[in-house]
């Protein structure tokens, strides 16, 4: 295993180890509530997917990128 380092990233690998051996699941949409909530983002801040997409989720895919391609 290897340090994650942003909080966001730790949690965006949880949530998609969770669904590796669900084998009916081929893809998945979350609302930006849902993704809020996955986060632990409070209620009434982040709340456009723009805002998300850009203070959570690029930052957490591109360390998780970047990790992921150092390991192997």
């Amino acid at each position: 295993m290897f340090h994650l380092g942003s909080k966001y990233s730790v949690l965006l690998f949880q949530h998609i180890a969770s669904l590796q051996n669900l084998k009916h699941v081929t893809s998945k949409r979350f609302s930006v509530a849902d993704l809020r909530a996955m986060f632990g983002i409070p209620e009434g801040k982040v709340n456009r997917f723009a805002m998300l997409n850009q203070r959570v989720l690029k930052p957490a895919i591109g360390f998780l990128s970047i990790k992921v391609r150092n390991t192997t």
